[in-house]
């Protein structure tokens, strides 16, 4: 899809990407350690991926969450896939603190 922004990513900071998906820091001064889980191809719904796609997204989804409490130690973590305001597959996965 050539207007959406995440199938054409500008001036991201990638953290780890594969063939099927990247994790990137979003550059958000409100919430430290922000990182976002894209899939790579065009998709809106977690049902348009095979179950072993599915799978394998959120397995580095968790594989994130897992490594911000590691070095964050945040009070919370909260994930959210939305897809409201891009309609393109991914997933939030932002630390908390009191």
């Amino acid at each position: 899809m050539t207007d959406c922004p995440l199938c054409r990513p500008e001036k991201e900071t990638v953290l780890w990407s594969d063939a099927r998906c990247r994790v990137i820091l979003v550059d958000d001064p409100d919430y430290a350690g922000f990182c976002r889980v894209i899939w790579q191809q065009h998709a809106k719904e977690m049902t348009d991926l095979v179950e072993a796609d599915r799978a394998r997204f959120m397995a580095v989804v968790f594989a994130v969450e897992q490594v911000l409490r590691a070095l964050m130690n945040p009070d919370k973590i909260n994930l959210a896939s939305l897809g409201n305001q891009v309609p393109h597959l991914h997933w939030h996965v932002i630390p908390r603190f009191a």
